[in-house]
């Protein structure tokens, strides 16, 4: 009982300082408001102009595909160029559709998309399509529950009318807190079952606080931990497959790999390319065994289906999602071994990875006396570590694989606890993967301060020195990729792509480039942008991690602030 209380202890306070703090990065709230739409300024008119842009991006498919403009054929599709310029031209809907997004939305693209869904959902009729298929309804559904609790324990403020939160954005922050909070305590809970798991077949508490600690200094975890995403929470059903194929080959009792394949399910159900999991207890189970694999592989299937009913119904916008998530990957496997550095250093960590490394390799090397559930979690690790290697273009796509990171050092430490003289090598290396954790950490942490924000230091900047400038930017007027400023102020431009920069005769006397903007221009962009504009400039923070931040997570991007070189100073 006390090594268990020991190792829920070490793991509740080391998730303090990398998991729960900077939860609030970029949230709505006042400070940020005010430093788009000054006080006064927030009329009914402007409330009800705000909340019908919302209604029309959203009027059709409601989520991530509605907003998208690269998809839309009305008002809202792709346009070379956007102009607005509140002083000349007055509020249209793309001057009430930016505005919005800063009383409504966090610093994360994707969070949107969860939000619009909880929106989207009408309980009281019976309607619970989320219509964003990006995640699946056994993520969506549950954590639609745990902020409904948190309303009816008066720790937020949960109403349809979008007119309070324009007038309360704070209280819209809270919500964002709430839904990343989710994620983490589901992924707590799958830690602390991994923890009391690897106690009770090794007896060791070394090992089970080195597994914990290598996972919760995983620097895509840390980040994405603070994020309303699945992959955090994913590990729990993830744990699950773990623990019952390791009894089914202890016992060889049936029923433990059906509870496995049903796991397999429920992981399917939360995030689909977790399904991958299956490969587990199929390895585990003789394929010669057709009775027993098909009624496992039914079990899979029907507990998927009911726990993400809405994929199967709307069966074309799933598609539809997944085909966008689907072109951010590369299914190579030859790619897969050059990218496994990506999810060495991002995804396991360079102390957990050089870890799962040593084990593997001590594993091979006594293949013949390794137990079967050992043989079995090896092959698959092995398996699938190439091939979804392969599926992480860049580092931020390593979060995929999250769910993966139990399996690995489960199998790392049963391992380690064959070869105990160098449990104390893998222990000094614990303190330097926490070390490395914190320095990720610190991008949220800091992007919930204004003092710290890179966006907010951007924004007060602007208001305070080139008031009324016109301002271009790359993508658009929204809290992800533009910081705050008056937006009724100034002549804003909106370009899609920088040639349309360089074609337009009117171009913008400052432009705004953030995070990873100038990452896509060639040679030949980047030499005429320097011959037009000059670095007026530049908000940053941890410099020495800022080159990959935002290949990791869009907290506290650096941003840049150009002049056109025929207008002075100021």
């Amino acid at each position: 009982m006390i090594k268990k209380l020991v190792l829920l202890t070490f793991l509740a306070l080391l998730s303090v300082p990398l998991v729960f703090k900077g939860m609030s990065w970029y949230t709505p709230d006042a400070a940020r408001a005010e430093m788009v739409a000054p006080p006064g300024f927030l009329t009914p008119e402007v409330v009800d102009g705000m909340r019908n842009a919302r209604e029309y991006v959203y009027k059709d498919a409601k989520g991530n595909i509605g907003a998208s403009p690269a998809l839309r054929s009305d008002d809202f599709a792709a346009k070379e160029r956007i102009e607005v310029d509140y002083k000349r031209l007055g509020a249209g809907l793309y001057f009430y559709n930016y505005l919005r997004h800063y009383y409504l939305c966090a610093g994360d693209p994707d969070e949107t998309g969860v939000m619009a869904a909880f929106a989207t959902m009408k309980p009281a009729k019976l309607d619970f399509n989320p219509h964003y298929y990006v995640y699946g309804n056994l993520y969506i559904f549950p954590m639609a529950a745990y902020i409904k609790a948190a309303g009816l324990l008066k720790q937020l403020n949960l109403t349809s009318d979008m007119s309070y939160y324009f007038s309360n954005p704070g209280e819209m922050g809270k919500i964002y807190i709430a839904a990343r909070s989710y994620g983490a305590v589901v992924g707590l809970v799958a830690l602390a079952v991994l923890g009391l798991f690897i106690l009770r077949t090794t007896g060791s508490l070394a090992l089970a606080g080195l597994a914990l600690g290598f996972i919760l200094s995983s620097p895509i975890l840390v980040l994405i931990s603070k994020l309303i995403k699945p992959h955090f929470a994913v590990m729990l059903p993830a744990t699950g497959v773990l623990i019952m194929t390791h009894e089914y080959l202890r016992l060889r009792s049936a029923k433990y790999l059906y509870w496995a394949m049903a796991m397999c399910g429920l992981a399917g159900s939360m995030v689909i390319n977790t399904s991958v999991i299956l490969l587990l207890p199929l390895l585990a189970c003789r394929l010669t065994d057709y009775k027993r694999v098909f009624k496992g592989l039914l079990i899979f299937a029907v507990v998927m289906l009911a726990c993400s009913p809405y994929w199967w119904v709307n069966l074309t916008e799933t598609l539809a999602d997944y085909k966008i998530v689907a072109a951010m990957a590369k299914g190579s496997t030859i790619y897969g071994l050059i990218n496994f550095w990506y999810l060495a250093k991002y995804g396991l960590g360079p102390a957990a990875a050089a870890l799962f490394v040593f084990s593997a390799a001590a594993a091979l090397l006594r293949y013949r006396k390794l137990s079967d559930f050992q043989k079995v979690l090896l092959k698959f690790l092995l398996a699938t570590t190439l091939l979804s290697s392969g599926a992480i273009a860049i580092p931020s796509t390593s979060r995929w694989v999250l769910f993966m990171l139990p399996l690995y050092l489960y199998f790392s430490v049963i391992v380690l606890n064959e070869h105990r003289r160098f449990i104390p090598v893998f222990a000094c290396l614990l303190p330097f993967a926490v070390w490395n954790a914190a320095r990720y950490a610190t991008y949220c942490t800091s992007d919930a301060r204004p003092q710290t924000s890179t966006r907010m230091q951007a924004g007060a900047w602007v208001n305070s020195a080139i008031p009324g400038a016109s301002i271009g930017t790359l993508y658009d007027l929204v809290p992800w990729s533009f910081p705050p400023i008056r937006l009724a102020d100034h002549r804003l431009l909106v370009y899609n792509g920088i040639q349309h920069l360089f074609a337009d005769k009117t171009p913008p006397d400052y432009m705004l480039l953030i995070g990873p903007q100038e990452a896509y221009f060639t040679p030949e962009h980047r030499l005429e942008f320097s011959r037009r504009y000059a670095l007026e400039k530049e908000f940053s923070h941890v410099p020495e991690l800022m080159t990959e931040s935002w290949r990791l997570n869009e907290a506290n991007l650096t941003v840049k602030a150009y002049r056109r070189t025929a207008v002075k100073p100021g």
